[in-house]
């Protein structure tokens, strides 16, 4: 589509040209200098903000790895990740993050049934995290912010731009990703034509994936504003928003989110084998940063990182195996170097959930004519069992435990100096 019409649709919340569509609602769960499609390995991204399946990390990951973790969808049969630029409110050299309150991924059919489903392992970008103005958009992304529910206003200027005065509702933005790709190179990927969505030769349709997210800015930002908001995001300027996708779908829900073009109704649910489309996560865990020992969430921390270089450190070396002092000849203990104190890991608090709205600048959502009750996840902290101990004298475990906090303090300042490098 045109990127005026795609404009139009996302202000007006209506589409002539959709024939059906499904969503999902996708949480919020990590913040992090990672992006596994662009710098796979390299702590040295922009911040980006993680929906999805908790197993992506800073390698990129296959579908069956994705499968592996545990997803914030609401779909149960979606196990893809989602990620985006961090948001930040403004205040002079202070940046606060603002996550956003919702986040939807809606999978359109626009006039011909998609011919084929996600292909495995299939990753797309949307979007220019380079543009500096909307004449380095991509065509097709068609990024668009505006107010949620809202007469589009500008002030005059593109829909590419923030709004330039208080949304009174949320503020949105809307993206659109490729619909076209080569099955056996999965690097071949392209934009439909805008008329008859016809994709180009020797590419094939698929469905076409489109984020709509929100971010309640009157609380983040409660004076408001008039002119050029003070928020920017990660990757720079509202021109520079953009997506990633990583395809986690169960392959049979993918089929079925094919087969859902030729159902009469507009909004169309999507099962499989997880359960029903709005049946919530089967997990029965929160999900989390499974790297948590790498990489930062901190704004600061992240641009050190981007100017040092980032690369993912190397297995540590294996704990040297101490000798045993035989007791004919005893040695006086050692007095190990000292060493700052390990600062504790802090734990990620998961931002407050607001009651899940409806989104009022899009189509509204037929119900499925059977519903169920979508019963929330039991989240529980994983926990790991302690080793039991060996029989060891209380001497050589202190010893041991000296050692491996000096070895450890050691690593840590060698990172580091590599990281200021």
């Amino acid at each position: 589509m045109h990127t005026a019409t795609h404009a139009l649709l996302a202000v007006a919340g209506l589409s002539s040209l959709a024939s059906a569509f499904t969503n999902t609602e996708v949480k919020f769960f990590m913040r992090k200098n990672i992006d596994p499609i662009v710098v796979p390995g390299q702590y040295t991204s922009h911040m980006h903000s993680f929906f999805g399946s908790d197993s992506v990390n800073v390698n990129m990951s296959s579908s069956a790895d994705l499968r592996e973790g545990c997803s914030t969808a609401r779909n149960p049969n979606d196990l893809s990740v989602y990620w985006i630029p961090t948001m930040y409110h403004v205040e002079g050299d202070k940046r606060t993050p603002i996550e956003p309150v919702s986040f939807f991924a809606y999978y359109g059919f626009d006039q011909d049934t998609p011919e084929i489903p996600f292909p495995e392992n299939l990753s797309l970008l949307a979007g220019n995290a380079e543009a500096k103005s909307a004449d380095d958009l991509i065509d097709g992304s068609d990024v668009t912010w505006l107010c949620q529910g809202q007469k589009f206003d500008a002030g005059g200027k593109a829909h590419s731009q923030f709004p330039q005065s208080t949304c009174s509702t949320s503020l949105q933005a809307v993206l659109w990703f490729p619909d076209c790709v080569d099955p056996t190179d999965l690097s071949r990927v392209a934009y439909s034509k805008p008329n008859g969505r016809k994709c180009p030769d020797g590419l094939t349709s698929m469905p076409q994936l489109r984020f709509s997210i929100r971010w309640d800015t009157r609380k983040a930002i409660p004076s408001g504003w008039s002119g050029e908001p003070p928020i920017e995001l990660a990757s720079g300027g509202s021109e520079s928003f953009h997506g990633d996708f990583v395809n986690g779908w169960l392959p049979e829900a993918g089929e079925n989110m094919v087969k859902a073009i030729f159902n009469t109704r507009e909004w169309q649910p999507v099962d499989g084998p997880n359960g029903k489309a709005k049946a919530g996560s089967i997990c029965k865990r929160a999900s989390r940063d499974v790297d948590p020992d790498n990489g930062t969430d901190d704004y600061e921390e992240s641009l050190r990182l981007m100017e040092g270089g980032g690369a993912a450190p190397a297995p540590a070396p294996a704990e040297p195996v101490e000798e045993p002092v035989a007791e004919s000849t005893p040695t006086p203990e050692a007095t190990p170097v000292e060493t700052p104190a390990e600062e504790e890991e802090e734990s990620y608090e998961e931002p407050v959930e607001s009651p899940v709205e409806s989104i009022a600048a899009e189509q509204p959502v037929a119900e499925d004519p059977t519903p169920t009750t979508a019963a929330a996840p039991v989240e529980t902290t994983a926990s790991l069992e302690p080793a039991q101990p060996t029989a060891t004298s209380p001497s050589t475990c202190a010893r041991k435990r000296k050692a491996r906090r000096a070895a450890r303090a050691l690593r840590k300042r060698n990172m580091m100096k590599q990281t200021l490098a």
